[in-house]
């Protein structure tokens, strides 16, 4: 019996400017500090992104877009390098240190 594909997807909140960078196209990465709280959320598995627009107001719900995720990559901005996304959190440089998570956006889900 053939393997399914899991999907994965991570939700993030942005505001406005980058809400508005990544629905004309002209922001193609998200970018999270590689910290505990996000190695945990965000990995080589993931998907999908969803993008929210704030925390919605006066009872309205947030914007939302979905994007596919082309590749997941850690940027050492310590030594200038960027490296695939490592499958130990130990690989990854610096122990966290001056590194971010770099997500590539694909095609526009929605």
């Amino acid at each position: 019996m053939p393997k399914q594909s899991k999907e994965k997807t991570v939700y993030l909140v942005v505001k406005q400017e980058y809400f508005d960078a990544i629905a004309d196209g002209s922001k193609t990465s998200e970018y999270r500090q590689a910290s505990p709280h996000w190695i945990d959320r965000i990995d080589d598995d993931v998907t999908d992104v969803v993008f929210q627009l704030g925390y919605g107001r006066n009872g309205q719900p947030p914007k939302r877009m979905r994007f596919k995720v082309k590749e997941v990559r850690i940027q050492d901005t310590l030594h200038n390098v960027e490296i695939a996304y490592p499958k130990r959190k130990e690989d990854i440089p610096n122990g966290f240190r001056a590194c971010l998570i770099r997500i590539v956006l694909g095609e526009r889900l929605m």
